[in-house]
Parts: C-alpha cells; structure tokens; sequence
C-alpha cells in the first residue's frame, strides 16, 4: 500500500474512470489492461484494474481518501493468479478501515 498527497476535495473521479486510469497505467508499465471497474467499498469509491503481462497478473486499487491518493497492489504469476484471484482481488478491498 502507498500514498501520495492530491488538492484536498477530489476524488478518484477527478483521475477519470477506472477504465481510463487502468489505460494510463497499463500502458506505463507496458502492460495489458484485463479489466477496470468502479467499486463503492463502504463509503469509498474504489478504481480495481487489472493487468497482466510478462508472465503475471497485479490488481491494483485506487482511491482517495483524507487528501490523499491510495494504492493497494496485489502481483502473482499467471499460475497462481489462476488459482487464487478471489482471494488477491479481497484483498484489494480489505484495507477500507486504514484507508478511512
């Protein structure tokens, strides 16, 4: 999980959807957008992208939240992203009481 200040009042729409932010980050780390959908978490909007590549899969959650921007990533080999999505993708979302 990381952090990074953003102007005090936006929210995660203020980035664009999830499907445009999941197109700018996919293309940063030359990555294949899978998915991106936007997920009220209890009182959070949450981007959820996922992409794949170079042998793996990541998940990655975005939102704002006390002025800041929040990233909760999730990696693991195609394999195992097979085996266990559910599990990477809960993860994702379990953070909503720190984030708050």
């Amino acid at each position: 999980m990381s952090s990074s200040p953003v102007t005090s009042g936006k929210g995660i729409d203020a980035l664009g959807s999830a499907s445009e932010l999941g197109a700018k980050v996919a293309k940063l780390r030359d990555l294949t957008l899978v998915s991106a959908e936007a997920v009220k978490v209890g009182e959070l909007l949450m981007y959820i992208v996922e992409l794949a590549g170079q042998g793996g899969h990541e998940a990655i959650g975005f939102t704002v939240s006390k002025g800041k921007l929040w990233r909760i990533t999730t990696k693991a080999s195609d394999k195992k992203w097979a085996a266990n999505k559910e599990m990477y993708m809960n993860v994702i979302t379990s953070f909503q009481n720190r984030i708050l």
